[in-house]
């Protein structure tokens, strides 16, 4: 009876150090991925809120719009004169 009430301790003592670890290293990992040195997006659609988006975009942190998409290439001509 002692030696089963002690192993039972082991086991959950074990299962605890094995979840904390592994919370840990999801978390370490976690770190790892949030501390990204540049933030890349693409705007589709260059209507009426595309230049609001990318004006929001452009003011995160490390944060740039790389790539802007539209169906009509005449909405374009103005964002290649206005960022080359």
């Amino acid at each position: 009876m002692v030696f089963s009430l002690l192993g039972e301790v082991a086991c959950t003592s074990l299962t605890k150090m094995r979840t904390t670890a592994a919370r840990d290293f999801a978390l370490n990992k976690l770190g790892e991925f949030m501390r990204v040195k540049e933030l890349h997006f693409g705007v589709i659609g260059w209507g009426y809120w595309g230049p609001k988006v990318a004006r929001n975009l452009d003011t995160l942190p490390n944060g740039m719009v790389t790539i802007v998409a539209d169906m009509d290439e005449h909405r374009l001509v103005p964002l290649s004169i206005n960022q080359p």
